[in-house]
């Protein structure tokens, strides 16, 4: 018979061992559950620990004090951002006081739907609530609370997608419209810029998952230039404003954190183009259509006439607003053109209108027939106007 005090000792041994195996294992070996692809562990080192962030809406955690459930984020997000009561007590969320938002099953989510995992499906014991930060074809990138390991948050965990461990929903309304948003920018892109913002994470030049709204920096849209530069072959010497610099895209680096004017943006694409493509000679009489004019620097003056010919920016109620700032989303939305058609050519070389039926026509070369533009097309240059600051003067002809 083994002594009690050998038996402890043992005991103690084996505990440590344990701890110690446990301790060895990777972080991705406590991540693999649900599908999980990857997953960020950061030290919790304080009471409300802010360990993540999604629109201005902080993900929490306790190092000591009572624990703050995965729950409280997604009631407490909803709140922040629109300003709603919702109840997520059971099985789907419900909007509360409210007779025209509700929430909607989806198969096609996005940036702010809700994630509800069932203890059923997920082969436990309690449910858990989350939201999707970001999506890919094949994955789903979550933003949520109590999702630990070891003392450590989880954050940006990925997951597979489609999966059988969670469902997914929307928020959806009555009559059409969209919530109106209390708090930061709206928490997925504008319906115009979703394709835009995906083609930017494809084509490598940004990978936007908050914020699309919100004022976009000179620092971050010089590394998107030289991110779509890279496409075409050219590496700069450094990132942000000093790889552009490097490029001859600009030619200081000062107040890199303040945000881009349009003005300064146009000179930067201009030289862009010129950089990885074909620039058109375009008269600056293609400017003189903008009521506001003569607030344009005299240095822009040549860009923004390039750019309005060409229909990659325009203004709106008459004006091109040089001093007003750039979105994210319209940011990418601008390099995605240009990198994918990098010798532009003034709109009406390319674009008429023909017939009673308004009939789109592609103008080839005189060497060449004319080809009839697909409709799609047709009807998505339509459809930009003068929201993304593009190509809103072709929508005239069109109407």
């Amino acid at each position: 018979m083994i002594p009690y005090h050998h038996k402890k000792r043992m005991v103690a041994l084996l505990s440590a061992l344990v701890l110690l195996i446990t301790c060895a294992l990777p972080v991705g070996a406590y991540a693999s559950g649900e599908g999980t692809q990857d997953c960020t562990y950061v030290p919790i080192t304080s009471d409300g620990f802010v360990a993540d962030t999604l629109n201005g809406v902080e993900a929490r955690y306790n190092k000591f004090g009572n624990t703050i459930y995965c729950v409280e984020l997604i009631d407490r997000y909803y709140r922040e951002v629109y300003g709603m009561d919702i109840r997520t007590s059971g099985s789907a969320p419900v909007v509360l006081g409210n007779d025209t938002f509700y929430f909607e099953k989806t198969n096609d989510p996005k940036t702010g739907d809700i994630m509800f995992g069932s203890a059923a499906a997920r082969s436990k014991s309690y449910n858990h609530w989350s939201l999707v930060k970001s999506t890919t074809e094949t994955s789903i990138t979550c933003f949520e609370q109590n999702w630990t390991w070891n003392g450590q948050a989880g954050i940006d965990r990925i997951i597979d997608y489609p999966t059988s461990y969670y469902e997914f929903y929307t928020l959806k309304s009555t009559d059409g419209s969209t919530p109106k948003v209390i708090n930061g920018s709206m928490p997925y892109p504008s319906e115009w810029a979703q394709d835009y913002v995906t083609s930017a994470s494809n084509l490598g030049i940004a990978n936007l998952t908050e914020e699309y709204q919100a004022h976009i920096s000179r620092d971050d849209f010089s590394q998107m230039a030289v991110n779509t530069a890279s496409n075409f072959g050219f590496v700069a010497e450094g990132t942000g404003s000093a790889g552009a610099l490097s490029l001859g895209l600009l030619t200081s680096t000062e107040d890199a954190t303040q945000a881009i004017s349009r003005q300064e943006a146009a000179v930067v694409l201009t030289r862009l183009v010129t950089l990885v493509g074909t620039l058109p000679q375009v008269s600056q009489e293609a400017s003189s259509q903008y009521e506001d004019m003569t607030d344009i620097e005299p240095w822009a003056l040549d860009s923004i006439s390039i750019l309005t010919a060409c229909g990659l920016m325009s203004g709106t109620t008459g004006k091109f607003n040089p001093y007003g700032a750039v979105t994210n989303e319209q940011a990418a939305s601008l390099f995605v053109r240009i990198a994918q058609t990098p010798e532009i050519a003034p709109i009406e070389a390319i674009v008429e209108i023909e017939g009673d039926n308004n009939e789109f026509v592609l103008m080839a070369p005189a060497s060449m027939e004319m080809t009839p533009l697909a409709e799609p097309l047709a009807q998505e240059v339509v459809a930009l106007c003068a929201e993304d600051m593009m190509i809103s003067r072709i929508q005239d002809k069109a109407v």
